[in-house]
């Protein structure tokens, strides 16, 4: 009999081994792909903020030069946030698809940038396109600000797993001592 529970007790000892190793590897790639989404979400959400600031500082201070090319190069690094995120891939996530918001951010860019051509010669249709593009950049502040938030929620869960995972692992070792101490 004590050999019988001495060998359950190696043979579960090799189950609960590999079973942890299972979870760990499990749980590294989970809490890397979760705060991977909440990292992005902030650099996207930053980045939206920083391409709405150079707008406002055309809108009030004229298209010049320095301005516009603050204005692009903000413009670019928001293009690359969102190609960060179109690698991780959001499906399955209630948050905008990473493409449409590219599809949105190229759509407000073109209208904007174009329309900074008319500050001086038409104010009146620069501040119409100033308006909707503000607008359009909070459709962008939005979206940017889902997909931060569905990234805590999601490194939150994953670490709520970790949580679980190690209780009922520490439940099991218990239940083992207590088999061997019998």
């Amino acid at each position: 009999a004590i050999g019988l529970l001495l060998v359950a007790i190696l043979i579960t000892n090799l189950v609960l081994i590999r079973e942890n190793d299972q979870v760990l590897s499990m749980v590294r790639q989970m809490l890397q792909y979760d705060i991977e989404i909440e990292d992005e979400g902030d650099d996207l959400r930053v980045a939206v903020l920083d391409i709405r600031h150079f707008q406002r500082d055309i809108m009030f201070d004229g298209p010049s030069n320095a301005a516009l090319a603050a204005y692009d190069q903000a413009y670019a690094r928001l293009r690359e946030e969102v190609a960060d995120l179109q690698r991780l891939g959001l499906d399955g996530l209630d948050v905008m698809d990473p493409f449409r918001f590219q599809e949105l951010a190229e759509q407000y860019y073109d209208d904007f940038r174009s329309a900074t051509s008319l500050y001086y010669s038409d104010p009146e249709a620069f501040e119409a396109a100033s308006t909707e593009a503000l607008r359009r950049i909070e459709e962008l502040d939005r979206a940017a600000e889902d997909i931060d938030a569905i990234g805590e929620i999601l490194a939150a869960s994953s670490l709520e797993r970790v949580s679980q995972a190690a209780q009922e692992e520490r439940t099991i070792l218990i239940g083992l001592t207590i088999g061997m101490v019998a």
